[in-house]
């Protein structure tokens, strides 16, 4: 898959509520930006967009920083403790890539 995703966080910020960050690039750059979803227990919990720059990614991937202006991203949403979080990162012609799997803390 031409795109790479990873987490730098997930925390929990109260009884319900969690908070993602980390980022997400399309290496071939067909996308300006990525959707991010997620998905906790089934139910679907955040749809975010990539939004910041990152200029350690650009060099860890050889690309240009016009590259990756909107690669990072941060949100918070509802997540039970152990629940099962499923998170996608969408291209804007529908490729997709899973993240890997995750519990909610």
């Amino acid at each position: 898959f031409p795109y790479t995703t990873l987490f730098r966080s997930l925390k929990r910020i109260d009884n319900q509520r969690v908070t993602i960050n980390g980022w997400a690039v399309d290496k071939t750059a067909s996308s300006p930006s990525l959707t991010i979803i997620a998905f906790a227990g089934g139910p679907h919990v955040l749809t975010t967009v990539t939004n910041g720059p990152r200029k350690d990614v650009a060099q860890m991937f050889g690309l240009s920083d016009a590259a990756t202006q909107n690669v990072s991203f941060a949100a918070s949403f509802s997540c039970g403790a152990g629940q099962n979080l499923v998170v996608v990162a969408v291209t804007a012609d529908r490729s997709y890539s899973q993240f890997r799997s995750l519990v909610c803390p």
